[in-house]
């Protein structure tokens, strides 16, 4: 019999398709835009969202039916305390996170990675832990949850798959309390919708913390994950990837819809659990089997509701977390992927059962296997985050750059970073027609941006651009080989005195794509810049660079056409007063009058602005 009946498990992180269509998740989308105090906006709007957010909360504990025991206990009022408590503790949380992921995380995640990748996990992982100790101390500590294992009393282990069903959209968080218990707790990871990644500031830590992004379609996923988890076997790299083999949570009509399938297929029929879905399972198995310590199986149920986002913040639901915890040895789990996916479909049967017994008694078999946690050290660890926060919120705040792909056709924008700043993006990346993604940038950041066209890497990032190209990498270590139309920031380097961020658009490199700069909610100039024409339709054949359709993807400067001091502003041109524009250079300026044409256009395209964050737009219309 084939177990393998659909795509594999995927941590379903929100219930919607589009992730702030969500209540809680609106509120999250607009904490985290006003994270700097000059820009936050329209307070009135904020105060409207938290109503809804409220009648929302209020609403879902009228509709929701999760499995619960009869020997349940009320929910928690939603008093006028619980829920500006709530919010409090979810500006802090916030804005906690957007310190640890823009400032501290990236120097150990891209420049100590560059020096030891084992180092580099370990200090994202203790990084990540700290922040995420916060949540542990809201649920058991401020929101007094119970939080009760049982089953095996498992040893701390830094190499485990965890294998958990699905009840609501928040199991995944409740794993951090069974992880900070036995000092693992940022070494977590999770296998989530590609689409998330693209969230602002969250989407950046998600990259950078190596979570496994997955599109639903299994000809696509399966390179990806295999590529991914390729880069975990590493025994001495701490990992904790949990995997929900049910792929989304559980609700009736889905259940009705699982057992209709196992019916029809033979397969067991399960009324508390969903079939579980093999082929992810499967494979980070089979990569990862040869450096695990152990397979964790952990069946999740709540007293007296499952709770939403909002119920935990607010402290509403539940009243208590079931944690019930198998520790599988590998050895106990066949090697054939046949073999392997029947073993899954009984773990969940087994699952199934526990979770019937759990509805009659109120608890799992073999309680109190786990410690409480201590009070002393989770408010230790409190301090210690937010004090780290409060330092930077007063002398720093970070820009964010928005780069849009309004091309037909995909572009590879490459980035680059002076005087030792932090490398935004990894250096670079793809961007597809219509995508946009947010690089913050700390204060002080000085750099470059630029797109890539027609280019080919293989799943090492080595290959290769038709223009734009920096040295056959993915991930740009270098500037892109001219000709190139380039975007450069001085960001200012915050505190009391501030200053202005300078920032132009370049063709003194010559021009392969159109560019231009916005700014966004600063204060001064802020002009835009940028080079909107096609300048290659229209460039001079001597600067004509075609590709081997005999197409024209570049135009070239005078200097790299000619490289004479004249066009070059070199030897005896070298001063302002002795270089001046050429019929090429002024060329470029005539199309593009918002852009730098050649060395010494200083005035007239050098703009300026304060406290502003930045849209990049690669082909912007006119």
């Amino acid at each position: 019999m084939n177990c393998d009946v659909d795509d594999f498990a995927i941590l379903r992180m929100t219930n919607d398709a589009d992730l702030v269509t969500d209540a809680s998740c609106h509120l999250v989308w607009i904490l985290t835009s006003s994270l700097a105090p000059e820009k936050i906006r329209n307070g009135l709007k904020i105060f409207a969202l938290l109503q809804c957010c409220g009648q929302r909360l209020k609403m879902s504990m009228d509709i929701r039916q999760p499995l619960q025991s009869t020997k349940g206990l009320q929910h928690f009022p939603l008093t006028p305390f619980r829920f500006f408590r709530g919010l409090l503790c979810l500006a802090v949380y916030l804005s906690t996170a957007f310190t640890v992921l823009v400032y501290f995380v990236p120097p150990a995640a891209v420049v100590l990675r560059l020096i030891s990748v084992h180092y580099s996990r370990k200090s994202v992982s203790f990084l990540f832990g700290l922040w995420l100790g916060l949540w542990p101390f809201l649920f058991e500590k401020i929101n007094k949850t119970r939080v009760i294992f049982s089953g095996d009393r498992v040893p701390v282990e830094q190499r485990v798959l965890i294998i958990a069903n699905h009840r609501t959209e928040v199991d995944w968080m409740y794993l951090w309390n069974l992880a900070l218990r036995k000092g693992c707790l940022g070494y977590i990871k999770y296998i989530l919708k590609s689409s998330l990644m693209k969230l602002p500031i969250f989407g950046w830590g998600f990259h950078i913390l190596e979570f496994i992004p997955v599109e639903r379609k299994w000809e696509v996923d399966e390179p990806v994950m295999r590529q991914m988890l390729s880069t975990f076997t590493n025994w001495e790299d701490p990992l904790w990837l949990a995997v929900f083999p049910e792929g989304t949570d559980y609700t009736e009509q889905k259940c009705i819809k699982s057992q209709k399938f196992a019916n029809e297929n033979g397969l067991p029929v399960l009324k508390n659990v969903l079939l579980p879905k093999t082929r992810g399972f499967n494979v980070s198995l089979e990569i990862l089997r040869g450096s695990l310590d152990a397979v964790y199986d952990v069946t999740i149920a709540y007293k007296n509701q499952c709770p939403s986002f909002l119920d935990n913040v607010f402290g509403v639901d539940p009243s208590e977390v079931h944690m019930h915890v198998r520790r599988i040895p590998l050895e106990e789990i066949p090697l054939s992927k046949d073999a392997s996916a029947a073993w899954l479909m009984n773990a969940f049967a087994l699952k199934d059962q526990l979770l019937t017994d759990f509805i009659v008694n109120g608890h799992f078999p073999h309680e109190s296997t786990e410690n409480q946690l201590s009070t002393v050290k989770c408010v230790a660890n409190c301090i210690v985050v937010v004090a780290f926060t409060g330092v930077f919120a007063i002398n720093a705040s970070a820009t964010v750059f928005t780069l849009q792909n309004s091309c037909s056709y995909t572009v590879w924008p490459g980035t680059l970073s002076g005087n030792g700043a932090a490398i935004l993006g990894d250096g670079g990346f793809a961007l597809a027609p219509g995508d946009t993604i947010q690089l913050p940038a700390p204060p002080g950041w000085s750099g470059r941006f630029w797109a890539r066209t027609a280019c080919n890497f293989d799943d090492a990032g080595i290959g290769n651009c038709t223009t734009g190209d920096c040295g056959g990498k993915l991930k740009c270590t270098g500037g892109g080989v001219p000709p190139v139309s380039l975007v450069e920031f001085t960001i200012a380097s915050g505190g009391a005195d501030s200053g202005k961020d300078f920032y132009d658009v370049s063709l003194v490199d010559g021009y392969n794509v159109g560019i231009s700069v916005r700014a966004s909610g600063g204060s001064g100039d802020c002009q835009s810049a940028g080079c909107v024409a096609d300048v290659n339709a229209n460039c001079p054949k001597e600067l004509q660079v075609v590709d081997d359709g005999g197409n024209v993807v570049a135009c070239k400067s005078a200097c790299a056409a000619f490289n004479t001091p004249e066009f070059c502003c070199t030897g005896e041109h070298s001063t302002s007063d002795t270089c001046s524009p050429t019929p090429y250079s002024q060329m470029f300026k005539n199309a593009c009058p918002a852009a730098y044409s050649y060395a010494y256009d200083d005035l007239s395209s050098t703009c300026t602005c304060a406290a502003a964050d930045y849209f990049i737009t690669f082909c912007p219309s006119t």
